[in-house]
This record gives structure tokens, sequence and C-alpha cells, in this order.
């Protein structure tokens, strides 16, 4: 159930910047084409943890990926780094999204990666990792 909440809350604040940008956003098992400028959303989680004894305590771990694909191709790199450095100025580190009872710690500044190619776009990966505890009696 936790990483339903956890996905929810990274892709609201993901998707209402992308709405200020009109963006549109490729999420994960949702079939999309696209030929113009976008961004895809994954997330990578981790095994689950038990980090004490007695009380339900779970922590859950994992990496947000965030691509923005250009349909730039050719025009240099400032325009697609300056959407990157933006997508890392939007989770940054200390971070607490809250959904519900879930309380989701973005405990890293994102990475972001230099410019890549594939078909018809440049694009550039933003990651972060997350952790959200939960604790139960």
């Amino acid at each position: 159930m936790a990483l339903k909440e956890i996905r929810q809350a990274i892709e609201t604040r993901l998707a209402t910047w992308a709405a200020t940008k009109s963006i549109p956003v490729g999420w994960e098992n949702v079939a999309e084409e696209f030929d113009t400028s976008h961004i895809r959303f994954f997330l990578f989680p981790a095994s689950t943890q038990d980090p004490s004894m007695g009380a339900i305590h779970r922590r859950y771990r994992g990496l947000a990926r965030i691509q923005y694909f250009s349909d730039q191709v050719g025009t240099g790199a400032k325009a697609v780094e300056e959407i990157g450095e933006e997508l890392v100025a939007l989770f940054p580190r200390g971070t607490q999204l809250v959904n519900g009872d879930f309380n989701i710690l973005l405990e890293r500044t994102p990475s972001q990666s230099g410019i890549q190619m594939e078909s018809n776009y440049c694009y550039v990966v933003v990651e972060f990792p997350y952790r959200c505890d939960t604790i139960h009696n």
C-alpha cells in the first residue's frame, strides 16, 4: 500500500509543475505517444526494510526518475539543461511530501545527467532517492 501513496505524492508535485510549463507527462503503465517535448516518470522501489523490533516499523526506499525529452534537437544544451535544473530544484534535499498518513522524505539532492539522445529527442535524466517510514503498534 505504501508504494501507491509514495507514487501519488511525487506524481502530484511533478504534475503540478509540468502543468505550469504545459509539458505533458507520460506516467508508468499509461500508453502515450508523444510528438513534442514531454516528461516520463518512473519509480524504482527497493527492498522494504524492518529497522525496529517490537512495533511494526517499515521503511520504504527507492529511486524516482524523471526524464525530460526535448524535441529541440540540434539547438544546444542550454534549454534542456535548464529544465533539468528546474526539476532538481522541484525536489530539493529535505523535502517532505505528505500523502495521508505517509510522510515521504527526500534525503539527497537530485542528480542530473548529461544530455543523451533517443530517436528524435534529446533528453536529460533527474533522479532522487526517497524514504518513507511507517510505524504501527
